[in-house]
């Protein structure tokens, strides 16, 4: 899935805010592996945890 800010909302915070609720649902907290795919946001996805996955540039993942 792809999410999108429209410019008017831009600068809120919505990213963060939205990832904070996704990792702190119950079924996300149960799952030991999540794999983000992303072109130019690592540093905002290292934040949550998220690393860099050495077999492909663009795919981050965080492991329990």
């Amino acid at each position: 899935m792809n999410v999108f800010i429209i410019d008017d909302f831009s600068g809120k915070g919505l990213p963060k805010i939205q990832l904070e609720k996704i990792m702190e649902d119950k079924r996300i907290k149960r799952t030991k592996k999540c794999t983000i795919a992303t072109l130019d946001a690592h540093e905002f996805y290292k934040k949550f945890g998220f690393k860099g996955i050495s077999s492909h540039a663009k795919l981050m993942e965080k492991i329990k």
